[in-house]
């Protein structure tokens, strides 16, 4: 039986994500497409929502 993974996101790449990044995207699409589970902290959160202002 194959673990899953928790891809714990930082701002960088959550910004990179938001700009469109193909790169970024396709990885993340594919890392979801495996059901691994894709999670940010308290903190990535404010700082991208406290910049996405």
């Amino acid at each position: 039986m194959r673990k899953r993974i928790v891809y714990n996101l930082d701002s960088c790449t959550i910004i990179e994500i938001l700009r469109s990044n193909p790169t970024v995207v396709n990885n993340m699409l594919k890392a979801v497409g495996t059901k691994n589970k894709i999670a940010i902290c308290s903190v990535v959160y404010y700082e991208v929502m406290r910049g996405y202002d």
